[in-house]
């Protein structure tokens, strides 16, 4: 007998959705209370705000666009405040709404909008380019193709939702009247088993339906009025308005309920937290990934979210032990609901005083519903049993567009669905589901149908069959896709390998029908005699290897990398196979270690000689064994004598040093708004796992020769550590990936990180008296510091298994030389020199995007570095005069995104930029050290093409291109936004010292751009003209200004903007101009003021970093001053007006015309010989 819901029945409405929401005779919140707010930019909607947006978009449906009853628009968008209104204008107009997924490929979308025949399509600046492919393969105009959300400057003849408006004034508006019953409201898309979306219809009465059935289950618990802010219980809004689960409960029912939610575009922990914090909402509607964040995250840790009275969760399976784990850490209860796009959703929730006496439940029936379970024939089997679930009421959907088979499949005469999950009911009336009878895979609530996968698979000309099943990860609390595949006989030269197949089905897909769960290749698909795949037998095959999946990078770190996709970060992942030579060598070369191999290497060159010896013989070649990774454990590690006195000096040093002390410093530097420019988002982590190895070790006794021994033990581990690869696949999560150097898996790049870090504070905090009282002390740490961060890296890097983390560390270490020992020394140019030699030998000089199974965040910290060594070698060349060693030609010229929370390890997998890869900054970027890195490598690569200029001996070419590039300098620079540009003098910019640093470093870089371009030109640098000297006295009164902020700013742009105006000083004439009196007392100003700093010695004192050279340099200064000012340099020198030195005065005798020492020197460079050079100037002698 059918089981009937324990709710009193609700009423059939009488009218259709737009009058059941819009015209309520009884409303019991004010029409102007906020429903949707975004929750980034604070914009929202009222009720009558969005019925008013929804009228006027209705009527110019009609109006402009001659809209039918039943005519459908398509919506392809994430979530947007602007989607209701426009979902309940195409109601008003009529019309039918079909959301699609905005991950879908443009084949996928165009599938959905042919088959739901689809008149228009609402979409994102975001997505256009694929709304518009689309619609084109749909036969959709370009006219029909319209935008919703803040789209800024409109593209093309792109329009704008808020443009499609009824005009009253001409004629009256005449709804169509809608049949509640068969007349269809939503047409959502639920993949299936046949391998194809089935258009899901839901009429009117369905929707309504089940908005009344969700209220009734809700008893009145939520208030739409009160609280603190007058708003009632708000309701936070992640789930997508594309899935029917976000519609019901996030578009409808708070409409018609009157309840405010907060509105979010995607998923972050971080800002999901952050708005339940900000708003203060008191309901969640969520799925079981998030719940696995808000349980187990310690991310939550730091964030309010007491507001949060419940949080339902829905569109996949929540497991006991996990509800229960968020109640007892958060005390937030989980309401379990069910249902199907089928039921419109909701079929099954828990009531708000059940939820927690029957964990594991999926409720009971809501109103008006039946139910009954059937066995493998369609006979319904006895209370308690289990079966397969049917249900029936009128939230039951009218059927599947275009598919009456399908339809009769499910839905038979009288009514009854059938669900294809299987479960029992309880004597109290709660439900449970155990499995399903489906085949359909549920990842993360996405639907993913192995028929469409497998059809896929089966296009692939190396392979003969395939199967697809969903596999469990308890990590992430989800079923991921995994393929068995049966390779074809006739395979040829090359074997398929499992990250080939992987990104040749992930081109062809939307993101959450990837392989997640990876790919088995076995010799026979199990069938049935009538052909169908026994999938149950692959799951029992599944359960025998479920540690792969379950325990995730853990495992894998406890193994190394043991399958193809599983991508070590040694160096970049090789290309798909299906590539044609040449291409970068698709080995890991990893003992020995020759690093990446390009299409002229050797082993390109030998990997054609082998891939025909494998033709010729029909056999593969093995291996060179001595490629393999050899299997390491502590007692059998690769160190020399000198490495493992290095790393025991490291280890010593710091169990003197006191770990503790040490990440306190860091802390306080940290509080300041700095940190390590690429390093940063490690430097927290990376000192605290220090401190956790540390404190693990404490129980010993330094004095009864125990220490020694720990000392020994942990350099093991360090090293053992340090050889172990680190592993990803492109949807690991942050946590994935920091997890391999923190905890039990610190290296020896983790303590180098953290020892940058200490050696960057020492630098910066002039007092910290846990450690260091007086400047010799600090000067003594300092070296200390920088010898025991050497050790790491020369441990770390004589291991021969070069990583990302280990590059991260030498660009640190590279930084730390040039403020320890300055930037004209050679120790600092030769650490340049192994920068740019690791970079090649990683390949990341090559296509970053093109890498597969990378995650985002990885690919972004291997174009910060890019960017950050190429810059920084620029920057070095120049200064000093010498070859760049990276050269852009040579080089695929990327930038990092700046992504808000990238490196949040709370966050499921890593944000993506959205949208194509640009090189411009965006107004919405932050002041960052992206930023900054992205600005500096965009400078540098103008700065690389003007050294160009300077060895092209062509005249004429030199001109056109020196204008070219200025043109192009400056268009950067107008580009750039506002906020990042330095608007007022520095003592009036009320930022922090990192932000200040910034706008003046900006600046400076662009003015660095034009001083270089005025020496092109230049016939004698001993003769500056006027445009030269105008960019030199705006760089050095910046620099003037900065001098005591940030040293590097001085020595790379300070020195040469002095060196510039001191010889037009001592020309005035020779540019063509006089200098004007009031500019040349700017000059002698600025002049005196960088002397004064040097050497009184608060700029920089002897045994200092650039001493030598920067006395050199104010030496000559001090002389030219004290002869333009009659031999005294007075204290108030912009009182009295200097007295000019005029020819007269200088000696006559002395060729001065004909003076130019420079003239085999290059033209940019202003180390020390020009200093020494510029003193022997014929008026600075005697």
């Amino acid at each position: 007998m059918p089981i009937r819901s324990q709710y009193d029945s609700v009423a059939a409405p009488t009218g259709d959705l737009w009058t059941f929401v819009f015209e309520q005779k009884e409303m019991n919140f004010p029409k102007n209370k906020p429903i949707y707010i975004d929750a980034q930019t604070r914009q929202q909607y009222t009720w009558a705000e969005t019925k008013s947006a929804a009228l006027s978009f209705g009527q110019g449906l009609i109006d402009q666009w001659d809209w039918r009853k039943q005519d459908v628009l398509g919506i392809f968008s994430p979530n947007c405040i602007d989607t209701p209104a426009v979902m309940f204008g195409t109601i008003w107009a009529g019309g039918i709404v079909s959301p699609f997924n905005p991950s879908g490929t443009v084949a996928e979308l165009a599938f959905q909008l042919k088959d739901s025949g689809a008149k228009a399509l609402v979409t994102q600046v975001a997505l256009l380019d694929v709304a518009m492919k689309a619609a084109k393969l749909a036969g959709i105009s370009e006219d029909r193709v319209i935008l919703a959300g803040d789209c800024g400057a409109l593209p093309g003849n792109i329009n704008h939702f808020s443009s499609i408006r009824g005009n009253s004034q001409h004629f009256q508006y005449q709804r169509p009247v809608i049949d509640p019953r068969k007349g269809l409201a939503l047409l959502v898309y639920s993949s299936g088993t046949t391998g194809y979306p089935k258009g899901v219809m839901l009429s009117h009465e369905n929707v309504i339906m089940n908005l009344l059935q969700i209220q009734a289950t809700d008893e009145d618990n939520l208030t739409p009025i009160g609280g603190v802010d007058g708003l009632g219980d708000k309701i936070v809004s992640v789930l997508p308005y594309y899935h029917v689960y976000g519609i019901a409960f996030l578009v409808n029912f708070p409409l018609y309920m009157g309840f405010t939610t907060i509105v979010m575009s995607k998923f972050s922990l971080k800002d999901f937290l952050q708005a339940i914090e900000t708003f203060r909402p008191a309901y969640a509607n969520l799925v079981p990934p998030i719940i696995v964040h808000l349980a187990k995250s310690p991310l939550v840790d730091e964030y309010d979210i007491s507001s949060l009275k419940m949080v339902m969760c829905g569109a996949a399976p929540l497991t006991q032990e996990l509800t229960e784990e968020l109640y007892q850490r958060h005390g937030i209860p989980v309401r379990q609901v069910y249902g199907l796009s089928e039921t419109s959703p909701v079929a099954l929730v828990q009531a708000w005083n059940q939820c927690r006496e029957s964990i594991g439940s999926v409720g009971g029936l809501v109103p008006n519903m039946a139910a009954k379970f059937c066995d493998e024939n369609g006979k319904e089997i006895a209370l308690g049993h289990t079966g397969e679930l049917y249900l029936k009421g009128p939230n039951i959907f009218q059927g599947y567009l275009n598919n009456p088979s399908g339809t009769l499949d499910c839905l038979d005469k009288d009514g009854w669905f059938r669900t294809g999950d299987v479960g029992h009911v309880d004597a109290k009336g709660s439900f449970y589901i155990t499995d399903r009878v489906k085949e359909l895979i549920k990842y993360k609530g996405f639907q993913v149908p192995p028929a469409e996968l497998e059809g896929l698979l089966l296009n692939h000309p190396q392979v003969m069959d395939a199967a697809v099943i969903g596999v469990m990860s308890e990590r992430e609390a989800t079923e991921l896709p995994r393929a068995y595949i049966v390779l074809a006989s006739d395979v040829g030269k090359t074997r398929l390998s499992e990250a080939a197949l992987i990104e040749w089905l992930s081109e062809r897909v939307a993101p959450h029908k990837r392989l997640r769960g990876g790919v088995e290749f076995i010799s026979e698909i199990p069938k049935s005699p009538s052909g169908k795949i026994l999938r149950r037998l692959l799951r029992d095959r599944a359960n025998q290897t479920q540690q792969r999946t379950d325990e995730g990078v853990k495992a894998r770190l406890q193994r190394g990398p043991s399958t193809p996709d599983e991508t070590p970060v040694s160096r970049p992942p090789s290309p798909s196979v299906s590539r044609p030579p040449p291409s970068p060598s698709p080995h890991q070369h990893r003992y020995p270690n020759p690093g990446f191999l390009g299409s002229s290497s050797h082993s390109t060159i030998f990997s054609h000689v082998s891939s025909r010896a494998n033709n010729s013989n029909n056999a593969s070649l093995c291996e060179d064994p001595g490629q393999m990774p050899p299997s390491y454990s502590v007692g059998n590690l690769p160190s020399d004598k000198a490495t493992t006195e290095k790393g025991i000096y490291a280890l010593s040093q710091l169990e003197l040093l006191k770990a503790s002390k040490l990440k306190a410093l860091v802390e306080v530097w940290l509080s300041k708004g700095v940190n390590l420019p690429l390093a940063g988002p490690f430097v927290t982590g990376c000192a605290q796992a220090v401190l956790d190895m540390v404190e693990r070790s404490t129980s010993h006794n330094p004095q009864s020769g125990q220490s020694r021994t720990w000392v020994s033990e942990r350099f093991d581990i360090l090293l053992k550590n340090s050889l172990t690869p680190i592993v990803f696949r492109r949807d690991s999560s942050v946590a994935d990936f920091v997890s391999q150097f923190y905890g039990d898996n610190v290296s020896w790049e983790t303590l180098g990180i953290f020892f940058a870090a200490a050696t960057r504070a020492t630098l910066d905090l002039p007092f910290f008296p846990q450690l260091y009282s007086t400047e010799q002390e600090r000067r003594k740490l300092i070296s200390t510091l920088t010898r025991i961060g050497d050790c790491c890296l020369e441990t770390c890097l004589g291991l021969d298994c070069l990583n990302d983390l280990q590059l991260i560390l030498q660009y640190e270490n590279f930084i730390i030389y040039s403020q320890v020992y300055g930037d004209q020394s050679y120790r600092s140019w030769r650490r340049m020199g192994d920068l740019a030699s690791s970079l090649f030998a990683l390949g990341y000089h090559e296509n970053i995007d093109e890498t597969p199974e990378v995650p985002n965040c990885v690919a972004q910290l291997r174009k910060a570095a890019f960017s950050r060594i190429y810059a920084a070698d620029k920057s070095l060349a120049i200064f000093l005069g010498r070859p760049p060693r990276i050269i852009r030609t040579y080089c695929s010229f990327q930038l990092p995104s700046n992504i808000p929370g990238l490196w949040d390890t709370g966050s499921p997998t890593a944000p993506t930029a959205g949208g194509p890869p640009h090189h411009d900054i965006r107004r919405t970027d932050q002041i960052n050290y992206i930023a900054n890195t992205r600005w500096s490598a965009m400078c540098a690569s103008i700065k690389e093409e003007i050294l160009e200029l300077f060895r092209d001996r062509d005249p004429h070419h030199q001109a056109e291109n020196k204008s070219i590039i200025r043109s192009r300098a400056e268009e950067q620079w107008q580009t750039l936004p506002p906020h990042f540009k330095l608007m007022t003098s520095l003592k009036d910019c009320h930022l922090g010292p990192f932000e200040r640093d910034f706008l003046a470093g900006a600046r400076l870089d662009h003015l660095h751009i034009l001083f270089l371009l005025c020496l092109v030109s230049l016939r004698h640098i001993s003769e500056p003209d006027d445009s030269l000297l105008e960019v030199a006295v705006e760089m050095l009164s910046l620099v003037v200004e900065t001098i005591v902020l940030r040293e590097r700013l001085v020595s790379l742009y300070g020195l040469p903007a002095a060196g510039i105006i001191s010889l037009a000083l001592l020309n005035p004439s020779s540019g063509g101009k006089s200098i004007r009196p009031l500019q040349r007392s700017k000059m002698l100003q600025d002049l005196s003021v960088l002397v004064a700093e040097v050497r009184t010695g608060a700029f920089i004192q002897a045994g200092e970093p650039n001493f030598a050279l920067f006395t050199r340099a104010t030496q000559t200064i001090q002389i030219l001053l004290n002869i333009l000012m009659g031999g005294e340099l007075g204290p108030k020198i912009t009182e009295a007006e200097p007295t000019p030195l005029l020819p007269q005065q200088l000696p006559s005798d002395l060729p001065i015309d004909d003076w130019d020492p420079w003239i085999n020197n290059d033209p940019w460079e202003f180390e020390i010989d020009f200093w020494a050079n510029l003193a022997a100037h014929p008026s600075l002698q005697g």
